[in-house]
């Protein structure tokens, strides 16, 4: 007969001995650690991202350097890339580290952004312009200058110098865009001078925010 619920028999004759539950011995030192399994997903490091270069103004025509230069950036990945805290800067003193609204300078996957020294568009040639840089300037001289984007680590995401001993050529009023945006940047043979104006442009040729024209 089975003895009734919540009854488990018979007490056991005397007192249950330290280390024993019921007739069960226990190890002394306790049961063995669970596996290793790895970080848990949320902490798997994140990698800083990768965000290109694809697109700049050095010499704008329809509108003041000071108010229509531009860079564009893309990134390429399956991740949005937070690029707050990101510095824009050359080799010599040209420095700037984005500080963004509320620290979010988001760049979905497949998608491009705009930098400028000017947000407004009766200012800046038609731009939409997602974030306003300061002390970075374009040059548009033969020894041509640089454009190198770093993470907030140091670590150089994308860079390269054009000059004309390089083999880049900037005209007046026309962007340089990539067309190939994980290639060599230094090669100039990757780039290529837009020749149409974008949709409310005041004249300059470029696109600022789309895949390249040229």
């Amino acid at each position: 007969t089975l003895p009734p619920l919540g009854d488990s028999g018979p007490e056991p004759d005397g007192p249950i001995p330290d280390g024993f539950v019921g007739d069960i011995p226990l190890d002394p030192d306790g049961p063995p650690p669970l596996p290793d399994k790895g970080p848990t997903p949320d902490q798997t490091p994140v990698p800083s991202g990768v965000v290109v270069i694809s697109e700049f103004m050095a010499d704008p025509n329809a509108v003041n350097d000071g108010t229509g230069e531009y860079v564009e950036l893309y990134n390429p990945g399956k991740a949005s890339v937070n690029i707050h805290g990101w510095k824009l800067r050359d080799d010599g003193s040209d420095s700037h580290v984005i500080a963004a609204p509320n620290a979010q300078l988001i760049i979905p996957p497949k998608t491009f952004v705009v930098l400028g020294r000017s947000d407004d568009k009766s200012q800046n040639g038609g731009i939409t312009v997602a974030y306003v840089y300061t002390n970075f300037f374009l040059s548009n001289s033969a020894g041509g200058d640089e454009i190198i984007l770093e993470d907030p680590s140091g670590k150089i995401i994308d860079g390269f110098g054009y000059s004309q001993a390089k083999g880049f050529t900037i005209t007046p009023g026309a962007a340089l865009s990539v067309k190939d945006p994980l290639g060599d940047k230094n090669n100039s043979a990757i780039w290529c001078t837009e020749t149409n104006p974008w949709t409310g442009s005041a004249g300059d040729k470029g696109t600022p925010g789309a895949n390249p024209g040229c």
